[in-house]
């Protein structure tokens, strides 16, 4: 009865994705989540990568390299139209527009953007995993989510020929107005 519950809710889902294009409200409900973090295995064409993930609700995405060692350590932040490349103390920041629109840093962030406003995906459910497949200016991708509790499990954007396969995936809370103001400081 509580799985037949549990699909029922992801179907629901999956009508209110389609049916207006808007996020669902309700809290027991997945949607992918605007800020999380992450361990990830990356596949992008012959490279094999791993790196440490995170996007807050703000869109910031960082993606800090562990392997290969070539790239360990090396830092991409993507912040609105700025890239910023930091390097054991040393960093460079490009406008976006000027970094190459196929890195993986970029390509990720792309297709959240669009998963996040669900208009032009298609979202199907089979078996516990929910599944949006979209399009963004340059290329297809599907992401792939717990249909339980939101995490994602993987992304896959072939025309990149890049596969992310997301561990240890935690969502980051939303925080609220007064917390962010108790974070800053005013001069």
């Amino acid at each position: 009865m509580k799985r037949l519950t549990g699909v029922f809710l992801s179907l629901l889902l999956v009508l209110l994705f389609c049916g207006c294009g808007c996020q669902q409200e309700q809290s027991n409900q997945p949607t992918v989540p605007s800020g999380f973090e992450s361990r990830a295995s990356i596949r992008y064409g012959d490279m094999d990568l791993t790196a440490l993930v995170s996007r807050t609700q703000e869109g910031v995405t960082t993606v800090t390299f562990e392997s290969p060692e070539s790239l360990k350590d090396l830092t991409l932040t993507l912040q609105g139209e700025e890239v910023t490349l930091s390097y054991q103390g040393l960093s460079l920041s490009l406008n976006a527009n000027g970094f190459p629109a196929r890195s993986i840093a970029r390509v990720m962030q792309d297709a959240l953007n669009r998963a996040l406003e669900p208009q032009g995906c298609t979202v199907s459910l089979e078996d516990g995993v929910l599944e949006l497949r979209g399009q963004t200016d340059a290329y297809e991708f599907v992401l792939r989510m717990d249909g339980e509790n939101g995490n994602l499990l993987s992304l896959s954007v072939p025309g990149e020929n890049m596969e992310m396969t997301f561990e240890n995936f935690q969502i980051i809370p939303q925080f609220t107005a007064q917390e962010n103001s108790s974070d800053s400081q005013t001069p």
